[in-house]
């Protein structure tokens, strides 16, 4: 009703609907009340401006979405569902005849909701830096003039993004994107040697020093996708998840 009177005292001719509410829980440990919380704050208000406005011609209805919402996180169930409804409304109104683009926007710098805490840093550390703003915002231009409906925006190390992606098993999701392709064929050579010249060094130590060996690696290895300077802030007597690590973490590792 607030946002009927609103629109009823200031006629638009377009919409550019960015709210949202970050949301890092695991969905075992998710409530249906904090779901439907962060769901509601992106998917609420635009389906509210589509039902009041879906007689009237706008120039733009533009849906700000999320890559959440295309690729998934572990920890982000309810926003990527919340994302997946407003390219589903894209569509949607497309197919009633009314304009709408939703953009799936990767991280942005500077102030986006992915760089909030640590934000920032886990999205370089799994290949998705974030993108300047005006470079997003000529992105945004450049789609609105092709009268896009649904499209994402992001930049991707591919070298960092793409193996833990597929590790778990094969997606066609990025199939077509020669990058993508080509990062995935690259590290398999690079990883055998790497573990050829681990397998020659730990068969000239004892069975205790290759234990030592072994258990220095991965703790230096788990300090750098937690983000710690040194193995030693990694207590090897510790599980994992008590260390901090989560599914994406751990594919990382």
């Amino acid at each position: 009703e607030a946002l009927a009177a609103l629109l009823a005292e200031h006629p638009v001719n377009a919409v550019v609907h960015a709210a949202g509410v970050g949301d890092h829980t695991m969905i075992e440990d998710s409530d249906p009340a904090g779901f439907a919380r962060t769901v509601s704050a992106k998917a609420a208000g635009a389906a509210h401006l589509d039902e009041l406005l879906a007689d009237q011609d706008l120039d733009a209805f533009v849906l700000f979405s999320s890559g959440a919402g295309i690729w998934g996180g572990a920890s982000q169930s309810a926003y990527a569902a919340a994302n997946a409804y407003l390219d589903a409304l894209a569509e949607h109104r497309r197919a009633r005849g009314r304009t709408a683009l939703a953009v799936s926007w990767g991280g942005w710098a500077d102030g986006g909701m992915a760089g909030v805490g640590d934000g920032e840093e886990m999205l370089l550390r799994r290949g998705l830096p974030p993108m300047r703003p005006a470079l997003a915002l000529s992105a945004l231009r450049q789609a609105l003039a092709d009268d896009e409906t649904a499209l994402t925006v992001a930049d991707f190390d591919w070298q960092r993004f793409i193996g833990p992606f597929t590790v778990t098993r094969p997606s066609a999701l990025f199939a077509d994107v020669p990058e993508a392709a080509r990062a995935l064929e690259g590290p398999a050579a690079g990883g055998a040697e790497a573990g050829n010249a681990l397998a020659a060094r730990l068969a000239g130590l004892s069975a205790g020093e290759r234990d030592r060996t072994l258990v220095d690696l991965v703790r230096g290895h788990a300090a750098a996708v937690l983000g710690h300077d040194a193995g030693a802030a990694v207590e090897p007597g510790r599980a994992f998840n008590d260390l901090g690590f989560d599914s994406l973490t751990a594919v990382e590792l």
